[in-house]
């Protein structure tokens, strides 16, 4: 009995020490984890994640705030709790701010050019009219940071558009700013501008770059999820292998920018505009451009994935696309001329018509694509894939399509002069209308093909397997004076 009334009461102790235990371990999650999710950023205590230790000759009271914030010039606040603080109107170029606390703080049309302001928190404070201009913002905290120049209007904006705005437009001026990892997340930066700053590794996350110039710009380790990147100008840049998730790039300027490895499918790339940036008829963007759309003109798209990506009316003139994945991508109306298509997916593409002039389609998977009318002279179509495309009416002069599977591909109407098809099986194919003058169909097999008006002068048909019965006289007279045919 003492046994079992001691099992008890040890059994009832140790439950005891338990929910103590859960509890203490449930008030330290509480207090120091953050949500997993939040459409706002979590909301920092004051001096969290700072080490606070104000310069005791300006904190005679040592409570870490300065004593005097009556001052000008580049004065020494670093570690300081600036917390919810009147800093508005002041004159403090060249300030070392780093590492100080800002939370809340009011810095409306405070002049911190050339500050120290390295990781700083600065989340929640008003930086509405502020000057960063150079300033060193590496490591700050920006999380949500809005309203930017107060009345300022960016240059290109013309008068409708500035009363369009109420004289609102608003855009930050980080000119030469050291932006390297500062975290930017949820903020918007619409028409920021950003010229010779650092923005290596800085997080963009969720916010809003439309209509930033970034032309040029290391981005390296640069975050760009959920990023609002409509009609921002990117030339030049460096995105390959970025994680695009939920990026908009309606109406971004991409020339020459390196997207290789990067998943575009699904991207609204049309030029969609907003109405706000619309008037008299014109579409308007930074430095006097129109807005027509996603600009991707000399691109590097190496290895990107564009499955089912509205490319119509692009102008891809130049772009790399190799290895791409174009896969049911809508091209109506597109310019490749020159682009670089080696070993891309065309699958189900249609290209009837384009202007393929300098295009490169080595390797290219064209299973079932249409390439009606389309020119294709002259082209190295080493490995590139024909089954089921559609040739009807296309010009393949000199081509080269020897051993190639063409397994439900259209040639109707095909264009095929001096061009070479040894040992390609024809079998069961409409060919009327075809062009084969001087082609070389050395051991090609054509049973059962259809040669209605189609031309055969000329054409080399060594040991070609044909059904002679179906040729006319005319078809068979230069056929039958080689002797070479093997008719079934």
């Amino acid at each position: 009995m003492n046994s079992s009334n001691s099992i008890l009461a040890g059994g009832v102790v140790g439950l005891a020490f338990l929910i103590v235990l859960g509890l203490f371990s449930s008030d330290v999650e509480l207090e120091y984890s953050e949500p997993a999710a939040e459409v706002e950023p979590v909301d920092l205590k004051p001096g969290e994640g700072l080490k606070l230790n104000c310069n005791p000759e300006i904190d005679k009271d040592g409570n870490n705030v300065p004593d005097n914030l009556d001052v000008e010039g580049p004065i020494d606040w670093s570690n300081c709790y600036l917390r919810g603080l009147n800093l508005s109107n002041l004159e403090l170029s060249g300030a070392n701010l780093s590492g100080a606390s800002l939370y809340g703080s009011n810095l409306f049309n405070t002049d911190l050019s050339g500050a120290d302001l390295s990781h700083a928190q600065i989340y929640k404070a008003n930086v509405s009219n502020t000057n960063f201009k150079y300033a060193n913002l590496s490591y700050a905290n920006l999380c949500g940071a809005q309203l930017g120049l107060e009345g300022q209007f960016v240059g290109w904006l013309d008068g409708q558009l500035k009363t369009l705005w109420h004289g609102k437009v608003a855009a930050f001026d980080f000119t030469g700013a050291d932006l390297s990892y500062t975290d930017f997340d949820h903020a918007n930066l619409t028409g920021a501008i950003l010229t010779d700053a650092i923005v290596r590794h800085t997080n963009f996350h969720d916010s809003n770059l439309s209509l930033v110039d970034m032309s040029g710009m290391d981005l390296t380790g640069t975050i760009l999820t959920e990023v609002n990147l409509s009609n921002a100008i990117l030339t030049g840049v460096d995105l390959s292998g970025k994680d695009l998730t939920g990026t908009i790039l309606t109406g971004a300027d991409l020339t020459d920018a390196n997207l290789t490895g990067v998943d575009l499918s699904g991207k609204d790339l049309t030029d969609t505009i907003s109405t706000d940036y619309k008037t008299s008829g014109r579409n308007y963007a930074p430095n006097g451009k129109y807005l027509t759309g996603t600009i991707l003109r000399g691109a590097d798209l190496t290895d990107a994935n564009l499955t089912g990506v509205d490319l119509s009316d692009k102008n891809l003139t130049g772009t790399i696309l190799t290895g791409a994945d174009l896969t049911s991508a809508v091209l109506t109306g597109a310019i490749l001329i020159g682009a670089n298509l080696t070993d891309a997916n065309l699958t189900g593409v249609n290209l009837s018509g384009m202007d393929l002039t300098g295009t490169i389609l080595r390797g290219a998977n064209l299973t079932d694509a249409n390439l009606t009318g389309v020119n294709l002279s002259g082209m190295d179509l080493t490995g590139t894939i024909l089954r089921g495309a559609n040739l009807t009416y296309s010009v393949l002069t000199g081509v080269d399509l020897s051993g190639k599977d063409l397994t439900g591909t259209i040639l109707t109407g095909a264009y095929l002069y001096a061009s070479i098809l040894i040992g390609v099986d024809l079998s069961d194919k409409d060919l009327s209308n075809a062009n084969f003058m001087g082609a070389d169909l050395t051991s090609a097999v054509l049973t059962g093909a259809s040669f209605i008006t189609a031309n055969l002068d000329h054409a080399i048909l060594t040991n070609t397997i044909i059904n002679c019965e179906v040729m006319t006289p005319e078809q068979m007279s230069d056929a039958d004076r080689m002797k070479k045919i093997l008719c079934v």
